[in-house]
């Protein structure tokens, strides 16, 4: 149970991090980007972020069904 907590507790600077390398961010862009959505992302960053929640989301599903074992 502690890895799941672990997990969720850090997704939040997962996405920043991997978001920001996946995109070629800096921090400061990053913050500007989801800042009342202006300026707006382009198709492939939105794609990106999507896919990103999936794989990060997916992770703590897999860590919650090695719990069942």
């Amino acid at each position: 149970m502690t890895r799941v907590y672990d997990q969720l507790n850090n997704i939040p600077s997962r996405f920043r991090e991997e978001l920001c390398k996946e995109c070629g961010w800096s921090t400061p862009t990053f913050y500007r980007k989801i800042r009342n959505n202006k300026p707006k992302v382009s198709n492939a960053e939105l794609k990106a972020a999507t896919n990103l929640v999936d794989s990060l989301f997916l992770e703590v599903k897999e860590s919650i069904n090695a719990l069942n074992i």
